[in-house]
């Protein structure tokens, strides 16, 4: 911890624009008060530091506040990064040495922290003249060398008037023939391009007059191959109708002979079982004759109700036969009906292909001579591209060479102009060695302030980073409590 705050302490040693401490520390109680807090690793203001406290002392009326405020923020930086992890040891020694501080420097009194604000605000300021002077230095140096710059191409275009102009001037009718020739050249690609624009005019309304009939054909084709498949489907509808009517007609003879087949079984089952009996009764002893006419007679009325049922099924058949054959007639009219439909649509589908396959072949022969065309157009376009930049570029090349030739008889007929310029650049050069003495007087008066002031700015930074201190670590201890 005592390393990190040498370091902040060491940043403040340097000779232009850190404050310094004085070497004669044995005269002056602060003096002595600040070697002894900075050989004890108390923090002290940077460049940074100084720089904030002297461009803040232009205002005399207000400086007392503006400095505490940039001080407290210069060392809010400085310190805290090492404050929060002071031991209590380090915090009790900071604390004795910041007190130490306040106390010598309260016994010098408030003329020499005065003093110390009024030398850390002539130093600012006479340092800001350096720097203005400086600038200015810089500045002329830049004008010279422009001039220099200005003057040395005049010169040179004065030297060689004749050549340019001569060189030129041939440069100028060379452009000139080329830009006569890339134009002829341009508007017969033009031509050339107008031409066939009209020729791929012409040709897509031919193709499109020609490929009209076929397209017709076509439309047509594929509507009677709507209209037949829109056939097959009613004649399916009606197909399925006519079978299910067939279908209800059988159901319904079927189910009246099965009624009939069912009382024949119920019938024959009951002759079957009289005649057990009667061969029973017969095979007796003492035969009951009254028992055998009885089942004789029951017999007979079986037999015939089983006839009579026999010859219902006859009559059903014959019943049901015509609606039954004019179902079938339906149903067989329906399917010729639907096998036509189909054979229609199949032709329609035929036909459909007949045409696409022909309007496709003509299309295709026609986009392709469409597209010879538009090749050839596009070829066309990059040629009149090409040209045009070269056009372009030989106009570049004699407006170039026409202002070279203004400029050269610009300056052939101006040489007061010249001459005026080589004025101009002698008083700037006596003007540099004047900056440049001015410069060196400043630096020199500069340097003579720092070191007059060097106490008094030292004891002025001290009491402030003491105070700064001070404050800091009040504020370290309340956190610490709450």
């Amino acid at each position: 911890m005592t390393d990190e705050l040498t370091n902040i302490s060491n940043t403040a040693e340097s000779e232009d624009n850190v404050l310094e401490v004085s070497p004669e520390t044995t005269s002056e109680p602060t003096s002595t008060v600040m070697e002894q807090s900075t050989t004890d690793n108390i923090p002290t203001l940077d460049t940074k530091a100084e720089d904030t406290i002297e461009s803040n002392s232009e205002t005399p009326d207000d400086s007392s506040k503006k400095l505490t405020e940039d001080v407290a923020t210069t060392l809010n930086k400085k310190i805290s990064s090492v404050a929060s992890s002071l031991s209590k040891e380090d915090l009790s020694k900071l604390a004795g040495k910041a007190r130490e501080t306040l106390s010598a420097s309260a016994s010098q009194g408030a003329n020499t922290v005065m003093e110390g604000f009024e030398a850390v605000r002539d130093v600012r300021r006479a340092a800001k003249q350096t720097d203005a002077a400086r600038n200015r230095l810089k500045q002329v140096h830049n004008e010279l060398d422009e001039s220099n710059a200005l003057l040395a191409h005049r010169e040179e275009i004065a030297q060689n008037y004749e050549s340019i102009v001569e060189d030129q001037t041939a440069l100028l009718i060379e452009a000139q023939n080329r830009i006569k020739k890339l134009a002829k050249q341009i508007k017969s690609e033009q031509t050339k391009e107008e031409k066939l624009k009209e020729q791929l005019a012409q040709l897509r309304e031919t193709n499109k007059h020609d490929l009209r009939p076929h397209k017709i054909k076509l439309e047509q084709a594929r509507d009677k191959v709507d209209e037949a498949s829109k056939a097959v489907a009613d004649a399916k509808r009606a197909m399925k109708l006519a079978e299910s009517q067939h279908k209800e007609v059988v159901g319904r003879r079927d189910e009246e002979i099965n009624h009939v087949n069912q009382a024949i079984e119920k019938s024959t089952a009951r002759i079957e079982e009289l005649n057990v009996e009667l061969a029973t009764l017969t095979a007796a002893d003492t035969p009951d004759e009254n028992a055998l006419k009885h089942m004789r007679k029951s017999i007979s009325k079986e037999e015939r109700a089983l006839d009579y049922s026999r010859s219902e099924i006859d009559e059903i058949n014959e019943q049901h036969r015509r609606a039954i054959e004019n179902a079938l007639t339906h149903v067989y009219t329906q399917r010729n009906s639907l096998e036509f439909a189909q054979e229609t649509l199949d032709e329609a589908k035929r036909e459909v292909d007949e045409h696409k396959a022909t309007y496709d072949k003509l299309y295709k022969n026609a986009h392709n001579r469409e597209s010879e065309i538009d090749k050839q157009l596009a070829t066309l376009a990059k040629t009149i591209a090409d040209i045009q930049n070269q056009h372009d570029e030989a106009i570049a090349r004699r407006d170039t060479a026409q202002s070279l030739i203004d400029e050269a008889e610009d300056v052939h007929a101006t040489p007061e102009v010249t001459e005026e310029l080589r004025n101009t650049i002698s008083d700037t050069q006596a003007a540099i060695e004047v900056q440049q003495r001015q410069v060196q007087n400043l630096e020199r008066r500069e340097a003579k302030l720092r070191e007059k002031t060097k106490q008094q700015r030292t004891v002025f930074i001290g009491v402030t980073i003491a105070a700064g201190i001070v404050v800091l670590l009040a504020l370290l201890f309340i956190t610490n409590i709450l």
